[in-house]
């Protein structure tokens, strides 16, 4: 279910999701109970904002076409421009056309992007690599019986030591007294 069809399962509808809830709590400062009213125009924003990673709105990549804007506000475009149209039907024909190349350059685009992501990720992650009965702390995860717990708690818990050394930078602990712990 984690494909391009079903952005449900691999996180694009909750990305979107989340950017229209801010540009709603963002033009609501003053009338909360309003957003339907602003609803229209926030979308309408991120339907035509351009993506760093795409270098491109949302729009023309689903449609292949640039958004018009409503009928209200006079900008000139290319339909409004050309004098005929026939001039305006051949280049939307030629528009039509470009959009192949405009999916393989949006694509060269991202993959340059993930690049420059990876590479900054790599720069702050720091790789240390554990040998067998080395001693460590583990990242306390909140779990049902911490769910009540308080701000002050301590992040780490624990004293364990690698009892196995995987691939990867994958390790099994155990507690000081030889006994594994399962995964969370």
């Amino acid at each position: 279910m984690s494909t391009l069809r079903y952005p449900q399962g691999n996180g694009q509808a909750e990305a979107s999701n989340k950017t229209i809830i801010n540009c709603l709590k963002n033009s609501l400062t003053d009338k909360k109970g309003k957003w339907p009213d602003e609803l229209l125009e926030c979308l309408w924003a991120y339907r035509t904002t351009k993506r760093r990673a795409t270098g491109e709105t949302p729009f023309p990549l689903a449609f292949g076409s640039k958004a018009i804007i409503p009928p209200n506000i006079i900008v000139p475009s290319i339909s409004t421009l050309l004098p005929s149209i026939e001039q305006n039907s051949k280049e939307m024909a030629t528009s039509l056309d470009m959009v192949e190349e405009k999916c393989e350059h949006t694509i060269t685009l991202i993959a340059t992007y993930q690049q420059q992501f990876l590479s900054n990720y790599n720069k702050r992650a720091k790789i240390r690599q554990f040998q067998l009965r080395d001693l460590i702390l583990r990242k306390a995860f909140i779990t049902a019986r911490r769910e009540a717990s308080k701000k002050m708690d301590p992040i780490w818990e624990g004293l364990y030591n690698i009892s196995r050394v995987g691939c990867k930078g994958h390790y099994t602990l155990a507690t000081m007294n030889d006994k594994e712990i399962k995964k969370q």
